[in-house]
């Protein structure tokens, strides 16, 4: 396996945020769209397969087709999901949302660190399942990298809650 992304040298950069494009809404994200929660200090993330549905990898390695508010419950109350964007709209792949979709209902090796939603989401993107993305971050820059999201949007509406979305939209 190679090396996680967090060593091989993606690093944020505060002054990259743009808190304002954060605030932007979608109403609906692209087919094949990352999407991301925040849950505190770690987030949660899958691949949006059309219909208002979510596939990601759930912690105990089964692979789910879930609704949005399946996505984020159990989490925390009212946080907001997190939309793949570039030039203020929705961006994704549809082989992304294809690749999710064939999987669904299988059960695939789950490590919190080392086998999670992120690299789940990101072979969705790549067809490389066995890719070095561990953190929110390293799906951000694959998303930047495969679907040229340089952006990400709350799916509207934007629920009320103190909340810090992860910050890095912009990866330079």
């Amino acid at each position: 396996m190679a090396l996680p992304m967090i060593l091989t040298g993606v690093v944020a950069k505060p002054t990259n945020l743009n808190l304002k494009k954060m605030r932007k809404v979608v109403d609906e994200p692209a087919l094949g769209s990352v999407v991301y929660t925040d849950m505190g200090p770690v987030a949660h993330s899958g691949i949006y397969v059309g219909g208002g549905k979510i596939v990601s990898l759930s912690g105990d390695g089964e692979v789910v087709r879930e609704s949005r508010e399946g996505f984020v419950d159990g989490i925390l109350k009212g946080p907001n999901i997190y939309v793949s964007c570039s030039r203020g709209k929705a961006v994704g792949d549809e082989y992304a949302a294809f690749r999710a979709d064939q999987l669904v209902d299988r059960h695939l090796d789950y490590h919190v660190i080392l086998a999670n939603c992120h690299q789940f989401a990101a072979g969705c993107l790549t067809g490389e399942f066995d890719n070095e993305v561990i953190l929110l971050l390293g799906l951000m820059w694959q998303a930047r990298k495969t679907l040229g999201a340089t952006s990400w949007a709350v799916w509207g509406p934007e629920r009320e809650r103190f909340s810090f979305p992860f910050p890095f939209h912009l990866m330079r």
